[in-house]
């Protein structure tokens, strides 16, 4: 999972008219590692390599006077999982604030179907003042000194990424997300970690998203952070379920679909 910080720059578009450059950082990046996965597994040199030729394509593209907060960043989460024994080995790679929880699963059956939120009003950064002054230093000192956890382009930064071995056992929730999601227990403080990870399996995960937008629609001056929502990306998963399971309601239909362990999705029903 790999999620994208907000661009500083004054020109946020300079590889690709129509996406951001932190939209083509995380997109490009994505694809690389895809690429990668093909032939085995994510090592540091590979990802090295990857993140070099990003670079070269970002700099050919955007030209060469570019300051170091015009620079993208990205926040990731990698999980390698597999069986060990009666259990399943989680190794993990994360840069700034994507995250994985893990918890007990629910014995709840979640209901079919849920409507997407509406979206909230899109609220661009300013582009003067105090806010938009120390946001650009601090991606500065991201990009030129490392500071941070977050993953730059530059191919030294991976060594900011923390790594860590956990063991779960079957039937274990999994929840991956981005520091949209995040903000229930960090900025907004409605959950604590251990109530996310129980709300989320027993409703799921758009009802949660439901209800985290209510929260922002209700309070869109809280303050607590310089944009006042941002993109939420979640995913959820059980380890050792024989398949996946999942439903998507649009237009009064909810149609229920399925997918194996290999990967292969096919539609189970539809509900009119």
């Amino acid at each position: 999972m790999i999620d994208g910080a907000t661009s500083v720059s004054e020109r946020p578009n300079k590889v690709l008219a129509d996406l951001s450059d932190a939209g083509w950082f995380a997109r490009a990046l994505s694809d690389e590692i895809r690429r990668l996965l093909r032939h085995g597994e994510l090592t540091k040199g590979a990802l090295a390599r990857a993140l070099s030729h990003l670079r070269r394509r970002f700099v050919h593209r955007a030209g060469p006077d570019l300051d170091h907060h015009d620079f993208p960043v990205a926040a990731m989460t990698y999980l390698r999982i597999a069986r060990h024994g009666r259990r399943y080995a989680i190794d993990s790679l994360e840069f700034a604030d994507c995250f994985h929880l893990q918890g007990p699963a629910s014995r709840q059956r979640i209901g079919a179907g849920a409507f997407l939120p509406a979206p909230l009003p899109k609220l661009s950064l300013p582009q003067t003042g105090p806010i938009i002054d120390r946001m650009r230093q601090r991606r500065t000192t991201q990009v030129r000194d490392l500071a941070s956890t977050a993953l730059t382009i530059d191919p030294a930064s991976l060594d900011k990424g923390r790594r860590r071995r956990e063991f779960a056992p079957a039937g274990s929730e999994i929840i991956l997300g981005s520091d949209g999601y995040a903000r229930l227990w960090t900025e907004y403080a409605l959950l604590t970690v251990p109530e996310a990870i129980d709300t989320t399996a027993r409703l799921g995960l758009l009802r949660v998203v439901h209800g985290l937008r209510e929260w922002e629609r209700a309070n869109l001056g809280h303050g607590k952070a310089p944009k006042p929502a941002d993109d939420v990306t979640a995913m959820r998963l059980r380890l050792g379920a024989p398949y996946a399971r999942g439903s998507l309601r649009s237009d009064g239909s909810t149609l229920i679909w399925r997918v194996s362990p290999a990967g292969h999705v096919r539609p189970e029903s539809l509900r009119i």
